[in-house]
């Protein structure tokens, strides 16, 4: 063989092993699975917002009556911003009473008239009075009117309410079928009982604070309620008109929270005021 040849042959060799070893770099460089590499993966796409909850949290804001600060009350409305949630059809066929009397049930969930949100829970949160006292070391007597929770046309009412603590909560079941009641407190026991037709009244209170209780009807899931249970009595409820007004407030600077029902615990929105004495 001439020596040119020779060489050619040889240049030849060694450029096709340097390209057979490029390319097991290439295809085998990925762990060992002999796989070209691949695109990294789409972000998942974002669920939207639960209902009540905005991208960035509540979809309400508190805003406070400064005049009525000066009477000694505080007292505002509950707005609700963004369309008004859709009213979600429920399935009453599990029980012929209630699918009678309510054929086209929905369930209105949050309330929102006119811009306004109803059912929130609107009750100072702590707080400092005026000659220096902290609220949480304050005593106040539990009122002496009825506190009643109803079950009434297979739904609770209300649907939100407030108690003090060690206050009795009479519970009474006006329809014509058998109903159930159960309190699933965070600081508080746990209760179960079921109401028959016709029966008396149950009684019960929570001995400790406990914003919020989540209440349930066992036999009926549509059926929900919730309980805020403080150790004073300034709270109150919206109503339909988003409004709430809380009196007899001794002066003093107060953290005031308004919770609404919703994921999880639900959202909370707060704000601090300022309550001047009663003229």
């Amino acid at each position: 063989m001439r020596p040119e040849s020779h060489l050619s042959l040889c240049v030849r060799i060694v450029l096709a092993t340097i390209v057979i070893t490029c390319g097991a770099v290439v295809v085998c460089g990925q762990g060992g699975t002999g796989k070209l590499p691949q695109r990294p993966p789409r972000d998942p796409p974002r669920r939207p917002p639960e209902v009540g909850q905005g991208p960035t949290g509540p979809n309400y804001t508190l805003s406070i009556d400064k005049a009525a600060l000066n009477r000694g009350a505080i007292a505002g409305e509950i707005s609700y911003h963004g369309p008004a949630p859709k009213r979600l059809k429920v399935d009453m066929s599990a029980d012929p009473f209630c699918r009678q009397l309510n054929p086209k049930f929905e369930i209105e969930e949050p309330l929102v008239r006119r811009g306004k949100l109803a059912n929130v829970f609107v009750y100072i949160k702590d707080g400092v009075t005026a000659d220096g006292r902290k609220l949480s070391e304050l005593s106040f007597p539990n009122p002496v009117r009825e506190i009643l929770l109803d079950q009434s046309r297979c739904s609770f009412l209300p649907h939100v309410l407030g108690i003090m603590a060690n206050k009795t909560l009479t519970i009474r079941n006006s329809d014509p079928i058998t109903n159930n009641i159960h309190f699933m407190p965070r600081n508080n026991p746990d209760w179960n009982q079921t109401q028959i037709e016709g029966a008396a009244p149950l009684t019960h209170s929570f001995g400790r604070a406990d914003v919020m209780v989540r209440t349930r009807n066992n036999q009926h899931p549509w059926m929900s309620a919730f309980v805020g249970v403080l150790n004073h009595p300034f709270f109150a409820v919206t109503g339909e008109d988003g409004a709430f007004e809380i009196v007899g407030v001794p002066p003093g600077k107060y953290t005031i929270a308004a919770w609404h029902e919703g994921p999880g615990n639900g959202s909370e929105v707060k704000t601090i005021v300022t309550v001047k004495a009663a003229p």
